[in-house]
Formats: C-alpha cells, structure tokens, sequence
C-alpha cells in the first residue's frame, strides 16, 4: 500500500517520524528517505528525523506491506515541543490540493576554512527543481540542478549568497551567510543554546548556531551554561605517520569524529561518552581510541 500527500509542523524544529507497523515500511518527507524498514517483522517502531519549518508544506509518502499474520500500520510523529501522537488530519494535505510554493528549509549559515574542502547543499520543500545561489565566495562554484555549493575557499571573511529555490508553483527567496576562517592554529566553535535533552542527537545540528568563535584547542568550555550543545571542528596535521591516542571526556555527552583525510563526508566516530545518572547527578564519562593517521592533514569534530 501507498499513502502520499502532504503534512503541515506546527513548529520550527527536528521532528521524529515514527512508523509501527506489521510487516515491512518505508517513509519519505519532503522527498527524503527518512525511514527504511522493508522487512517482514512482528509490529514495532520505526523512528526517523529531519528538520522542518513551521507552517510549511512538505510532501509525505509512506508505503507498506504485509506478509502473513497480523496486520496493522500507524504513523505517528513528535518534536522538542509536540507531544507523541498520531500525525491528526488537520495535519495532512491530500495529492487532490494544488501543490504548495517551495520553501527554502536550509540552515541561514555555513562555516568553510580557507584551502579545504566546502560542501554545502541548498534544501527547498515541495519538490523544488532549480536553484540560484550568488555571489559566491572566491573558490566556490554552484549546481543549479542539485543545488550544492562546493570547492575550495580561497578568502575568509563573511559571505552574503542570495538564494532562490523554485517549483512548479512559485518561487522562494533568503540569504545564506558564509563563514570562510583562516584557522591557522585555531578551530571553530559553534554554540547551540536551549537543546532539549542531554544527548548528541537533540543537539540541532541542522539548524543556524546561536554564536560561533574561534578557540585555540580542542577544548569546551567548561560549566559554559545550562542545556546547550556545542561542536567544535576543523583540521589537525600529524607530525609523523603512526598509530595515535585520542581520548574525550565530558559531561553530559560528548563524540570524538575524525576522518581519515582531509574530506569532511569521511568522518568516523572515534570515541564517545554517553550521558548517564549516579544517583542524582550526572557523571563525567571518558573513552579513548587508537588510529592511524599520515602525514596529510585530517579532519576532528568534538560533540559535547
């Protein structure tokens, strides 16, 4: 079976997406695949993410099967400030309804380093099929199809882009802010205040940070502030070939990423610290890994 049409957030935040179904499911928003479960199962959750904005409309579209047994299928959806609930009509758009304009849904800013890699890709709601971005950066080209800003920045400073994202219906307009940092010795770190919970995964990643700076190691700020998540990244250069040591510790969780290269998509958790309770208090975790790392420079991203 097949259900499509379109579902409405009532807030700007990353929403969970949770199918229960007996037997096999899969679910796309706003033309993603966010749940993929086609297996024969006994009924149970399948849960999904992605950020979306309120008051916009996004294609949905789940699919279903059954194999022999019982039978049933529910989609429900939750966020930070929406309850647990089955997705309610009031929510829900039928294909019958003229396809709402694209909304452009990508985060207000982006942070590049000066010689390496930039990927950043332009998102617009309700199936949007062409994208302008400009003027872009010294070093940065544009696919107006796919709408991924990439290359090598080659001057920092901060970048306005003025951005266009279309459909079939109408247009949608903002402006992206680029942060190219001439790191030199120094890493980024970006701040996000007011997260809803103690783990990485409620940290919105997705979504503009409340301030961004320039820090001299790989090192939090500790007691910062209350319920707030922060990333640290950028590049790291090994002074010889060899296994190295990488340790982390934090409170209330925290993740350790570090590519093998100097290309962000291949990063890989190297060590992690997950929140958990000693009574009343939460306790400062610590784990280590060994790697191996070359000479050319790789990539860290700290999570606390």
């Amino acid at each position: 079976m097949r259900w499509t049409g379109q579902v409405q957030p009532q807030y700007s935040e990353k929403y969970f997406f949770v199918a229960n179904t007996d037997d096999g499911v899969k679910v796309w928003v706003n033309d993603v695949l966010i749940i993929d479960s086609w297996i024969t199962k006994s009924a149970s959750d399948v849960t999904g993410t992605i950020n979306l904005q309120a008051g916009v409309r996004y294609n949905i579209k789940m699919e279903y099967f059954q194999g022999t047994g019982g039978a049933g299928a529910h989609l429900s959806w939750y966020s930070a400030s929406q309850p647990k609930q089955v997705i309610p009509a009031s929510r829900l758009y039928p294909t019958t309804v003229t396809q709402a304009p694209t909304v452009l849904i990508s985060p207000g800013t982006a942070v590049g380093f000066i010689n390496q890699p930039f990927n950043f890709n332009i998102v617009g709601a309700n199936s949007a099929a062409l994208y302008s971005a400009s003027p872009l950066p010294p070093g940065l080209s544009f696919n107006t199809g796919s709408g991924l800003i990439s290359g090598t920045p080659t001057l920092s400073g901060d970048f306005q882009v003025f951005l266009t994202a279309s459909n079939s219906v109408g247009v949608s307009a903002s402006v992206l802010t680029i942060s190219v940092f001439d790191t030199g010795s120094s890493v980024v770190r970006e701040v996000w205040t007011n997260a809803p919970g103690v783990n990485i995964s409620d940290v919105p990643l997705g979504t503009t940070p409340s301030s961004v700076a320039a820090l001299g190691s790989l090192e939090g700020i500790t007691d910062f502030d209350d319920n707030y998540g922060e990333r640290i990244r950028g590049y790291i250069t090994a002074p010889a070939t060899a296994n190295y040591y990488f340790w982390i510790a934090g409170s209330d969780s925290a993740e350790l990423w570090i590519s093998n290269d100097n290309e962000p998509c291949n990063k890989v958790r190297r060590a992690y610290v997950f929140w958990r309770r000693h009574g009343l208090a939460a306790m400062v975790g610590s784990t280590e890994s060994k790697i191996r790392l070359a000479l050319p420079r790789c990539r860290p991203k700290v999570l606390p």
